[in-house]
């Protein structure tokens, strides 16, 4: 994996978290309800820690979106076979995508001719999608 396929998961789970106004990790809530200690005596508070939950929100597959990545003239066909191969799952859909335009960017990269790096880029990254190695490559990365 590269670091812009990484650098580019963080900036859009903290873009999630900047949407959602929840800042990362823990938030404290002040509880009014009484504890086993305080019970009977009214009005006191606890501080009650909340781990609020972060829904990730699916990635647009569109060829605005795809184009807004770096893959230059991305066709109708590729987007609906990027979605007909997509995991169920929004994580790891989110990440099989990025890991698409990740692909597409470096088959582009190592193509010499100007004139075929887009072809190049679609090729490779419609060819491991298909073939289910972009879904392979996401299930390394877990811990």
């Amino acid at each position: 994996m590269s670091t812009d396929y990484i650098d580019r998961l963080h900036k859009h789970i903290a873009q999630h978290e900047k949407n959602l106004n929840v800042p990362p990790g823990d938030t404290a809530k002040t509880d009014k309800t009484p504890t086993a200690g305080s019970f009977g005596s009214f009005g006191s508070s606890t501080r009650v820690h909340i781990r609020k939950k972060h829904v990730l929100e699916p990635l647009p597959v569109t060829c605005e979106w795809l184009e807004a990545q770096g893959c230059r003239s991305v066709l109708p066909l590729d987007v609906a076979h990027i979605k007909r191969h997509l995991p169920v799952g929004t994580a790891a859909r989110n990440r099989v995508l990025l890991s698409y335009v990740d692909t597409w960017l470096q088959a582009a990269k190592a193509e010499p001719a100007p004139h075929r790096k887009n072809n190049a880029g679609r090729k490779e990254a419609n060819i491991a999608i298909r073939e289910g190695r972009l879904a392979l490559e996401v299930g390394r990365d877990k811990p």
